[in-house]
């Protein structure tokens, strides 16, 4: 008995110091941080581009919903000091302290606000101040009235103290109040803020010791760089009328790595500029740690030049002003010229570095007069300075807009000062070529009039004729490595429209409701389209005589890989970079929806879910398609693409498309040598590229390698050889003049299922469109 009391007595103290043990580890284990909710409003316009910086590694707020002129999201602490210190576009970052609906009068407003524990977000002695804001909607007459809304809150928050104190109260001081608060109304709810960004708005950064008249707002100047896809270490910034300088001073702030937050900051040597530091609540040595982390960031100098130049001195004088204020004077070059006679002057290493123009020039709503004499002149400067780049400029006004004489490839509206504007996206076309002996110049005249719709010429009338047909046809360069783009072969794509169509095309196909279609800058056949439906026709005609012949002869077996074929030497990035800013026109536009290829991606990309790899991105056209929320399991894609011309449209397609750094990131890489390790990805994702790599073999290779074995999927939607002995015979006949000449390179009667066995891969599902001249493909990594 004694033996079994002191054995009881043993087990009871062994449990006892167990639990002991397991309470004081989970006393001392790290606790995860709480989740808060925020708000961060911006200007019309902007949301998806400050949906994406709050997303990203710099700040990494967990979730976000992005409104019409904000996002509210769900962050950390240390996730909100981050977004006051680094966000570029936001106008201020609030935190929610108490919502309610059902709100209808001011003694609504005054019982909502006395929930809050007032004492834990500020003491008897600090000031307040309280700014409402009418979001719209139905809204109670009686608390329409900001100012008396705004008192009635103040009398919840100050006799909340005096029940707690006796009498104390806090005071009140609008300009610099330890809690300033924002009341939200819309319909009948009510959101009660109190801001991390004090009174003023985050766009005033504090580097501006003078406005001038049409000075675009910090973070609107900031959201166009963002929107353009300007990269520091890729990209020569010019902005060759850039009045006070802002987009430049922005451009170098990010090149740099300068936190705008922080410009106040390090000018007054004081930490509680920033107002979080003042509230008794505050994880203070967490603020300190996440400003010491920001100014470690920063570089010494911009890795790439900046140029900002304008025609008015005292403009250029007041630019130079603000950025010796801002401290990155030395990282921009700063010219007083007429833009016409403005002549980049690049160090021999900057020669073949790509130039981006960002720029807000006049359009008369702002100044008095010559805006249209303006644009024309820009015209020029981009044409002569700018040739095969990029240029993104802001305007208000469709008529001097005109004057450029240029071709829009995308417009994105912003909001600026009230007033509704337009980024426009232009991909400015390439020098031609010299001119060989004996050549003569057409009109006495302008080389860049006549190719890009010179400033003096117009666009000539049915009436006129045409001008001369060029003596010979320019083939388009090869993508030689890796490409992505999505090639569906658009010379190929417009032959068999000419090959089936009984009648000629019509004007324009018809428009469907789906994602992408709001992304396409048009929907008609564009003048490139049009050029390549001759040659495909041309090419058709060829086939039908080289074809018949061979439609009796054994069925041909298809190359599986083409590297032997004859392709032209220029690179990847040059061809694929001078189709990018008008591919979705080419091989995402009307005709390929014509054909079905659209509904084909949309039922392909669809049934990819987990971890994805799309490797051709190209310019996004699948980024619709994708169901980044598909049975609970959240989409990650990896895009890849060689060319930084595709890169960079579809990262701006995925702006427009709300997609953030969780949901996309890309890479410029080459589908031939793929980075991620063996068995990376749910699904691995190609459409219409195959055709287009000098090995498919390989590079469907390295797809099955990275795909996970057995469970993985690898999706694949290609141009291939028909399964009709009469189309296989054109085919086989036509395939390699018509990639030199009428189809970007693809190489369309490929055998895409043999392909994929011999990449070690397993056909699990296969469906043929149009005869087979499609394949579209489900397959596994065999084991």
């Amino acid at each position: 008995m004694t033996w079994r009391r002191h054995r009881q007595a043993f087990f009871s103290l062994s449990i006892l110091f167990l639990q002991l043990d397991s309470t004081q580890a989970l006393s001392t284990a790290p606790r995860t941080p709480p989740l808060k909710q925020y708000f961060a409003p911006c200007s019309g316009g902007l949301s998806n581009i400050l949906g994406q910086e709050l997303l990203g590694r710099q700040i990494g707020v967990e979730k976000i919903d992005v409104q019409k002129r904000g996002c509210a999201f769900l962050a950390t602490e240390e996730a909100a000091y981050r977004a006051l210190l680094w966000s570029r576009t936001a106008n201020g970052i609030w935190q929610l302290m108490v919502r309610q609906r059902g709100v209808q009068s001011r003694d609504d407003l005054y019982g909502m606000a006395r929930r809050v524990e007032w004492p834990e977000a500020m003491s008897v002695d600090d000031s307040l101040a309280v700014q409402c804001v009418i979001g719209g909607g139905e809204i109670s007459q009686d608390i329409t009235h900001t100012h008396y809304s705004s008192l009635t809150i103040k009398n919840a928050v100050v006799d909340n103290f005096r029940e707690r104190t006796g009498g104390k109260r806090p005071n009140v001081d609008a300009e610099d109040p330890v809690l300033p608060l924002v009341l939200f109304l819309q319909n009948d709810e009510a959101w009660l803020y109190r801001s991390l960004s004090g009174t003023s708005s985050l766009h005033k950064r504090g580097y501006r010791q003078q406005m001038h008249k049409s000075s675009l707002r910090e973070t609107t100047a900031a959201a166009l760089l963002l929107l353009a896809g300007y990269e520091p270490i890729d990209h020569i910034l010019v902005d060759p009328m850039c009045g006070s300088g802002t987009i430049a001073i922005e451009a170098a702030l990010i090149a740099r790595q300068i936190a705008p937050g922080l410009l106040r900051l390090k000018r007054e040597r004081d930490l509680s500029v920033l107002t979080p530091s003042r509230w008794p609540d505050t994880d203070q040595a967490l603020l300190r740690k996440v400003v010491l982390e920001a100014i470690k960031k920063e570089l010494p100098q911009a890795p790439l030049p900046i140029f900002a130049n304008d025609w008015h001195p005292a403009a250029i004088e007041l630019a130079k002003r603000d950025a010796g204020t801002a401290g990155v004077f030395h990282d921009l070059t700063f010219s007083n010229e007429d833009v016409m006679d403005l002549h980049l002057k690049l160090q021999a290493e900057d020669q073949t570095t790509n130039k981006i123009v960002i720029c807000n020039p006049p359009w008369d709503l702002r100044l008095n007069g010559g805006a249209a004499e303006s644009w024309e002149k820009l015209g020029r400067f981009l044409k002569r300075e700018a040739g095969d780049g990029d240029a993104f400029l802001l305007s208000g006004n469709p008529d001097v807009t005109r004057k450029l004489c240029m071709k829009v490839t995308m417009k994105i509206p912003i909001d600026q000062a009230g007033m509704s504007l337009r980024l426009l996206h232009y991909h400015v076309l390439p020098p031609k070529p010299p001119r060989m002996d004996g050549e003569e110049e057409e009109d006495g005249g302008r080389e860049s009039d006549r190719r890009g719709g010179g400033l003096n010429s117009a666009p000539p009338s049915p009436a006129q004729p045409a001008q001369k047909a060029s003596s010979s046809l320019s083939s388009p360069p090869t993508r030689q490595s890796g490409p992505g783009a999505n090639d569906c072969g658009t010379g190929f794509t417009t032959m068999m429209l000419a090959a089936t169509a009984a009648t000629p095309f019509p004007p324009s196909f018809p428009s469907s409701a789906s994602p992408s279609s709001s992304l396409s800058s048009s929907h008609s056949i564009s003048r490139k389209e049009a050029m390549m439906t001759v040659t495909s026709f041309t090419m058709l005609m060829m086939g039908a005589v080289l074809g018949a012949g061979a439609w009796q002869r054994p069925k041909q077996t298809a190359a599986v890989a083409v590297a032997g074929t004859p392709l032209h030497s220029f690179s990847i990035r040059n061809s694929y970079d001078s189709y990018a800013a008008n591919y979705d026109d080419l091989d995402g536009g009307s005709a390929a929806r014509w054909l079905g290829l659209e509904a084909a991606r949309q039922e392909l990309i669809g049934r990819a879910h987990g971890r994805v790899l799309e490797c051709g991105v190209g310019t996004g056209l699948n980024f619709p398609f994708y169901k980044f929320q598909k049975d609970g399991n959240l989409v990650a894609l990896d895009a890849i693409d060689l060319s930084p011309g595709m890169l960079r449209e579809a990262r701006a397609k995925a702006a427009l498309l709300g997609l953030g750094e969780e949901r996309v990131r890309f890479h410029e890489m080459d589908v031939a040598n793929l980075v991620f390790a063996d068995g990376s990805f749910d699904y691995v994702c190609d459409t219409f590229s195959l055709c287009v790599y000098p090995d498919p073999l390989k590079a469907l290779k390295e797809m099955t390698r990275v795909c996970k074995p057995g469970v993985g999927r690898v999706l694949l939607l290609e141009n291939s050889r028909s399964d009709l002995q009469i189309l296989a015979a054109y085919q086989d006949a036509t395939a390699h003049v018509v990639a030199r000449i009428g189809g970007k390179s693809c190489v369309y009667n490929q055998d895409v299922p043999k392909l994929a066995q011999a990449a070690g891969l397993q056909v699990v599902r296969r469906e043929k469109i149009a005869g087979g001249l499609f394949t579209m493909l489900e397959c596994t990594r065999r084991l």
